[in-house]
């Protein structure tokens, strides 16, 4: 087709002039069934109201690593559902280092991921939230008993808990980054690791005793059996939307994606 009719058509259906430069762009954006159908008709026979009412159907596909991204897809489903209700979720959970193999093939559109500093935060990358990380012992463990402040240095940790059990996540993961950089500057400070894999486990892990962990606020719960600090300086992760590199954001991917940006101001 001449450009400018591709142009036109764009236009019509409500796409962005920039997107309808080229003929490569309008596929992009209108996706794999406007490539086949193109060269079967003409632009005086073409359907616009077909046309946006497909643009409203196909999938999302959505991976997350963390409980907070759990939550929000949970919570935006229902009103995604109703806007766009022949658009269907594929759903992934999958840990760090496979969620971004996933968006570099472009396995999945979107990602709902935890990044340890803001270094990591590139092009593809939005900041949603801080999210700080406490340190949860076991409301048994001695020091609680002596020491039930709500907040602790990393050097009174080192002092205090070097004989203790720590349940650290996974290699990879923004929290096991974050315990890593404060170990790394004690290098003598560890006696006793496990790598647990999930942050229900972990905090059941604390709750029964066996040892204490890192546990961001998202997953703060079981306060009567766990005790938990707030460290000097402040631990934080970084909580983010990560979208595939050469997404062009239809209706839907759109809508998602405004309602994953403010779902923190929504009251």
């Amino acid at each position: 087709w001449p450009s400018c009719q591709i142009q036109c058509v764009s236009s019509a259906v409500g796409f962005p002039d920039a997107a309808a430069a080229t003929c490569a762009n309008v596929v992009s954006v209108m996706s794999k069934w406007l490539f086949e159908w193109l060269p079967h008709v003409s632009p005086q026979s073409f359907r616009i109201d077909a046309i946006r009412s497909l643009d409203k159907r196909g999938h999302l596909r959505i991976s997350t690593t963390s409980q907070w991204g759990l939550e929000m897809i949970t919570s935006i489903t229902s009103r995604f559902k109703e806007a766009f209700p022949e658009v269907t979720f594929e759903l992934f959970q999958a840990n760090a280092d496979n969620l971004k193999k996933m968006l570099e093939s472009e396995a999945i559109d979107f990602a709902l991921m935890s990044v340890g500093s803001r270094e990591e935060l590139t092009e593809n990358y939005e900041l949603l939230q801080e999210e700080e990380l406490f340190f949860a012992v076991p409301a048994s463990h001695p020091y609680c008993r002596q020491n039930p402040g709500a907040e602790l240095s990393e050097e009174e940790l080192i002092r205090s808990f070097s004989c203790t059990h720590l349940l650290l996540s996974k290699k990879g993961t923004a929290n096991r980054t974050l315990a890593d950089k404060i170990f790394s500057r004690y290098p003598h400070g560890l006696s006793s690791v496990s790598e647990v894999n999930g942050m229900t486990m972990t905090r059941e892990l604390v709750a029964q005793g066996v040892g204490a962990a890192f546990i961001p606020t998202s997953c703060r719960q079981e306060e009567a059996r766990i005790h938990y600090y707030a460290l000097r300086p402040r631990l934080v992760r970084y909580n983010v939307l990560v979208h595939r590199k050469n997404l062009v954001l239809n209706q839907p991917e759109q809508f998602f994606h405004s309602c994953v940006v403010n779902y923190y101001s929504y009251p």
